[in-house]
C-alpha cells in the first residue's frame, strides 16, 4: 500500500497517506466506489507523500490525509509543509476522532476541510466539494488563500510542522503525556519540541509561550 500505483498518471485523482495500510484500502475502495473519483496513490510514509506531492509528475489533484500519523508526525505537519509550497493541490484531512477535535491544527495547517471517517458519503461529498474549489468547514481557507496565511504568519512559519502541532496541543490544554500519547512519540521529543517553540517565540516560560501562541499576549 505504500508504493505509488504504477499505472497512476500526472493528476489523476486522489492521493490518501495513512499509516494504517488496511484503512487505507478501506478508503481506497470508498473512493473506487464513487462516480468521477480514483485513487491515484497511497502511502503509509507521511515525508514520502509529501515529496510526491512537491513533484509535479506525482502530485495528486487531492490529498486526504489522516491526522494521526505516528513516528512523530501529524496529518498538520504534512499539511504545512505542502501548503507552505503549494497554493494548488486541495488538502482534505480525515480523523477517527470527532472532527471538532483536529479541526483547527487543520485549518492552521492549510487544509481544505477535514471529515469522520466513519462517514462514507460525508468523505465523497467533502470529496468533491474540495475537488471543485471548495472548502468543508466554517474554519477552512481554499488554497490560494490558506498558502497566504500560512506562508506569511510569523509564528507558523517560524516553528517547525511537529512544533506546531505541539503548541496547537499545549493551547487546547493538553498535558505532556496527553501529546505524546497523540503524536505516538515520547514524552522526552515533545518537551524537546516546546523548548524549540519556547526559543523560537521568545518565551521564557510554557505559559508565555502559550499565550503568544494563541494571541492572548502583545508581547
Amino acid at each position: 500500500m505504500g508504493d505509488m500505483d504504477g499505472n497512476a498518471e500526472r493528476h489523476c485523482g486522489i492521493a490518501i497517506l495513512d499509516n494504517d495500510p488496511f484503512t487505507a484500502q478501506g478508503l481506497s475502495a470508498v473512493i473506487a466506489s464513487a462516480d468521477g473519483l480514483r485513487v491515484a496513490w497511497t502511502s503509509t510514509s507521511a515525508e514520502q507523500t509529501v515529496q510526491r506531492c512537491l513533484t509535479p509528475d506525482t502530485r495528486p489533484d487531492l490529498l486526504l490525509t489522516d491526522m494521526s500519523l505516528g513516528n512523530g508526525w501529524s496529518g498538520a505537519d504534512v499539511c504545512m509543509r505542502i501548503r507552505r509550497r503549494l497554493g494548488t493541490m486541495p488538502i482534505l484531512a480525515i480523523t477517527a476522532f470527532p472532527v471538532g477535535y483536529y479541526a483547527r491544527d487543520a485549518a492552521l495547517a492549510g487544509a481544505q476541510g477535514i471529515v469522520s471517517k466513519a462517514d462514507r458519503a460525508q468523505i465523497l461529498n467533502a470529496l468533491r466539494t474540495v475537488l471543485l474549489g471548495g472548502t468543508w468547514g466554517e474554519l477552512f481557507d481554499n488554497t490560494t488563500i490558506a498558502h497566504i496565511r500560512v506562508t506569511h504568519q510569523p509564528d507558523h512559519k517560524l516553528l517547525s510542522g511537529k512544533e506546531t502541532t505541539v503548541m496547537n496541543l499545549l493551547s487546547r490544554g493538553l498535558a505532556v503525556e496527553d501529546i505524546a500519547v497523540t503524536m505516538q512519540v515520547s514524552e522526552s521529543t515533545v518537551k524537546s519540541f516546546i523548548a524549540r517553540a519556547k526559543r523560537k517565540l521568545g518565551a521564557g516560560s510554557l505559559r508565555e509561550a502559550v499565550a503568544k501562541w494563541t494571541g492572548e499576549s502583545d508581547a
